[in-house]
């Protein structure tokens, strides 16, 4: 059993997955078990990872029928027999003290590290520096706080989970959610957490995609994620006006815009969710006078 297992889901990945490999294998840190799912690859993905399978037996893989990433990353759980999870995406790559800086042997239940990003339109990578903290200097809120300052929140690939949390309290990815469900999982995972530690260090290369080309955003499901996400931030120990709960309000009066102007929400849904977000006692007014501000034009629009 290694010490710990790497997750990595792959969709028609063929051109980027031999580099993400290759820098997995290059790892200073050795006791490590690489979880590749094959998620239905269309490619010559699922052939490339039965190669480095032959070539490395940390290496194991899986195939499924296309789920989606949630559904791959949650059979990668089911496979994982390390004493902590850390996760890759197929179009990324890691330097080679990733692993070993995690330092999993500061027996922490989470690690969290840096990470470098580079735009589609870029040929270099950006740093996001981080800070160096330990449990005793700062409380579950306060990391987080800190977490979004140095824009490192919902990020699953700086981070370096202990297995037995996630198998003790069940935790999944949630397959019903298109986006953010990275940061959905982090949050449930923190709420149970009792020890952590963060290392200025930067060893995730971050291959950040066309948003819009990648993705397609369905309302209602962003809508019932940012919910989640409202809900764990409450339990964490966020206050109803603070900028994180007003930036997810936000987001969802957006959605609630797009979504009726599209006419595929009604006003009765866009009540409800309000009753909804009262309920919760956070503040909604100031983040919904877009949505009122669009309503009022679509009715003169149609009045007159």
């Amino acid at each position: 059993m290694a010490t710990i297992s790497i997750i990595v889901p792959v969709y028609n990945a063929e051109k980027t997955l031999h580099r993400c490999l290759d820098s997995i294998i290059a790892q200073t840190y050795t006791d490590w078990e690489c979880i590749l799912v094959d998620d239905g690859s269309r490619d010559n993905s699922l052939a490339i990872c039965q190669e480095y399978a032959r070539k490395d037996v940390r290496f194991k893989v899986f195939h499924k029928e296309n789920g989606g990433v949630s559904s791959a990353r949650n059979l990668g759980l089911d496979k994982a027999t390390g004493d902590f999870v850390a996760f890759c995406d197929s179009d990324d790559s890691v330097t080679q003290k990733w692993l070993e800086n995690f330092d999993v042997l500061s027996n922490k239940d989470i690690v969290i590290q840096g990470y470098k990003y580079k735009k589609a339109d870029q040929l270099a990578y950006t740093t996001k520096d981080f800070f160096e903290s330990s449990e005793e200097t700062l409380s579950r809120k306060e990391l987080l706080e800190r977490l979004l300052e140095f824009e490192n929140f919902g990020y699953l690939w700086s981070r370096c989970f202990r297995r037995s949390l996630i198998d003790k309290y069940s935790l999944r990815f949630n397959t019903e959610y298109v986006v953010r469900e990275d940061e959905d999982f982090i949050l449930h995972f923190m709420t149970h957490v009792n020890s952590f530690r963060t290392v200025p260090t930067n060893n995730y290369l971050y291959n950040e995609p066309d948003y819009f080309s990648k993705y397609k955003i369905v309302s209602k499901s962003d809508i019932s994620c940012t919910f989640d996400i409202i809900i764990q931030c409450l339990n964490l120990g966020f206050k109803g006006h603070s900028l994180k709960l007003s930036t997810e309000v936000t987001r969802i009066s957006n959605n609630l815009v797009k979504g009726f102007f599209t006419n595929k929400m009604s006003l009765d849904y866009v009540s409800k969710i309000k009753s909804r977000m009262r309920s919760l006692h956070v503040d909604i007014d100031s983040s919904f006078l877009p949505f009122y501000k669009y309503l009022f034009y679509k009715l003169f629009f149609l009045l007159f």
